[in-house]
């Protein structure tokens, strides 16, 4: 996939289905395009997801992982999850 948009994220998360597991592994290392809408609903995913004591990895290129700091996504999940070229579990 490589834009996330609201209408791809649904499918995004539908197929990664992370409720039901314990390490989460988002790898967004092909996503040329995150929309801003998405960075907020990824942001809410993650807190929901470190409420039920899951594991959050992201691994991303350095240009997206770039866009996502900028927009303050990493700032707000520091704490809660991993994020970077090389992240997965």
């Amino acid at each position: 996939m490589q834009k996330l948009t609201p209408i791809t994220f649904d499918k995004f998360i539908r197929d990664l289905n992370p409720f039901n597991k314990k390490t989460v592994n988002f790898d967004l290392s092909q996503v040329q395009f995150i929309s801003p809408a998405v960075l907020t609903q990824l942001c809410s995913l993650c807190h929901a997801l470190h409420k039920e004591n899951k594991q959050i990895f992201f691994k991303v290129s350095k240009e997206t992982g770039r866009y996502m700091a900028r927009a303050g996504f990493v700032k707000n999940i520091e704490n809660i999850a991993q994020i970077g070229p090389k992240f997965l579990r």
